[in-house]
């Protein structure tokens, strides 16, 4: 029987998937920053309300699913054997996204209830139809990826995204001109997932007519075996969950954030205006963690290699480079953004109003950060870990205490009972590492020496921002280009002469070249 032909560089293709993410990363934070201008604090309400159940779905077909997949498919020896598997999981990522497009459909006004806003329901209603192109888009996906091709699911994640963007784009654009209510824009506006879900799934059409792979092999009708079923239950759910724990957060707020507010005594408007710069700090995390999915996703593929082949102590050096980078660079990234967030918000959003609300809800980048890293190292060594116990234990933290958080302090509360949740998460995950490796231990000197640089930076950063006073969005977006340039060399004197990071671990840096030639290294 034909064995499956492997890939002949799986790292290239890696950093190419990693890259794509990042991409798309950066893409889905920075489009909200024109849709809140054109469409008001009261359109991102509307529309951040109903988007978390757009990012679980793209957790289905982006990463957790496909990732999966992926997995399953790398393990099978025989083509006959491949085809049975996607069969199988194809039926069953059908039959859920059937279920959950119909759930939607059915219960969208009860849902929208539940939110506080009835009105919302066309909009969930809008959405569900992304739940029925997942299957196709997540299969396609998973065996390219199992068969170490990665070009075909980039290009199709960032040619989906791109759609997307700019059908939401154009219809926030027609809402200023037309006469919808904010309602009706948003229902147009998660149309565009379902559109650009379509575009996706010619791509991969397109890439799968090119390949040794026959449509027939891939799409086809099977009941899905016991076995399977069990281990998409179990390891399944620790990937996704871990790939969708801060869109959960999300869904959490849209049922409580809202009604909280409105628990506090103020009216529809005014919450709906309050739960929206609420809202804002979302694209900033998505922002921050794309520095952790960048270090992560790039190296995981050596550090799987190196334990793989019982390299064990390039992994140990490679797994303390890991965190060294993701600690360095996640935390720069979070107390920069408190930092500058009183003038990114002005320039951004056109206000700096609850600014100290996104400060205190952009620590959660560097929680998440960590936890991010340290599931990355557990999947190289393929530990049977609790992720999924720490998952659940943060999501019960943030579900039981929200409500309270809001009632008791506004979304000051919410964004403190974020934090304190990922931060559980964050614990968790150390806690499972020190016991699937007792050798990974960070310097305590080291640690010292990144709290010392980032002190630095804020207290400088901050107190130039206080020195001036801004009147402009232009003038506030100048001040952040220059506070960002400040804080950025500041940052990286203090890596480079307290020796925070290594040489090579600095060649990692796209500006490592100007580095040399300034005299710095």
């Amino acid at each position: 029987m034909e064995t499956k032909k492997q890939s002949p560089n799986p790292y290239k293709g890696a950093i190419f998937i990693a890259i794509a993410s990042v991409i798309v990363k950066l893409l889905s934070a920075i489009y909200k920053v024109p849709f809140q201008n054109l469409t008001g604090d009261a359109g991102f309400y509307v529309y951040q309300q109903v988007y978390p159940f757009y990012g679980i779905a793209i957790v289905f077909s982006f990463s957790g699913v496909p990732l999966y997949i992926s997995k399953l498919v790398s393990e099978v020896r025989t083509l006959q054997d491949r085809e049975q598997l996607l069969h199988e999981i194809f039926t069953l990522l059908l039959l859920l996204g059937g279920s959950t497009w119909l759930a939607l459909q059915l219960l969208a006004r009860p849902i929208a209830t539940l939110m506080g806003d009835v009105q919302l329901s066309s909009i969930i209603q809008s959405v569900s139809y992304f739940y029925l192109v997942i299957p196709l888009m997540a299969v396609f996906r998973g065996v390219f990826q199992g068969s170490g091709e990665m070009i075909p699911t980039g290009v199709s994640q960032i040619l989906e995204q791109v759609t997307r963007i700019f059908v939401i784009l154009f219809v926030a654009f027609r809402f200023t001109e037309a006469d919808w209510s904010i309602y009706t824009m948003g229902t147009y506006a998660m149309m565009s997932t379902v559109i650009s879900g379509i575009v996706s799934c010619v791509v991969l059409f397109y890439f799968i007519s090119k390949s040794a792979f026959q449509l027939r092999q891939v799409v086809g009708f099977k009941r899905p075996t016991v076995t399977l079923l069990k281990r998409f239950g179990v390891e399944g759910l620790e990937i996704i969950l871990l790939s969708s724990v801060m869109v959960l957060f999300q869904l959490i707020d849209s049922f409580s954030v809202f009604n909280g507010l409105l628990d506090r005594g103020m009216s529809s408007p005014q919450a709906m205006v309050l739960k929206g710069m609420y809202d804002r700090g979302q694209p900033f995390v998505q922002l921050g963690l794309t520095v952790a999915l960048s270090i992560s996703t790039s190296l995981l593929p050596a550090l799987t290699h190196f334990y793989q082949t019982k390299q064990l102590d390039k992994w140990l050096d490679g797994v303390k480079s890991t965190l060294r980078m993701t600690i360095t660079w996640s935390s720069a990234t979070t107390i920069g953004l408190i930092s500058v967030m009183p003038w990114l918000n002005i320039a951004l959003f056109q206000s700096a109003d609850q600014y100290h609300v996104l400060q205190i809800y952009t620590i959660s980048v560097f929680f998440v950060s960590v936890s991010l890293a340290i599931q990355s190292i557990l999947q190289s060594m393929s530990f049977k870990s609790y992720t999924t116990s720490a998952i659940f234990a943060a999501l019960f933290m943030k579900l039981a205490l929200n409500i309270f958080g809001v009632r008791l302090l506004g979304t000051i509360g919410s964004s403190l009972v974020t934090v304190l949740a990922t931060a559980l998460l964050c614990v968790m995950m150390v806690l499972q590492l020190k016991r699937a490796q007792k050798n990974i231990r960070l310097k305590t000197k080291f640690k010292q020496k990144v709290l010392l640089a980032n002190l630095m930076m804020f207290l400088v950063v901050t107190l130039v921002r206080e020195l001036f006073t801004v009147t402009s969005r232009f003038q506030a977006l100048i001040g952040v280009l220059g506070l960002a340039g400040l804080g950025v060399i500041i940052y990286l004197v203090f890596i480079i002469k307290l020796n925070i990071l290594s040489t090579d671990e600095l060649t990692e840096l796209p500006f490592f070249s100007v580095l040399q030639k300034v005299g710095l290294l």
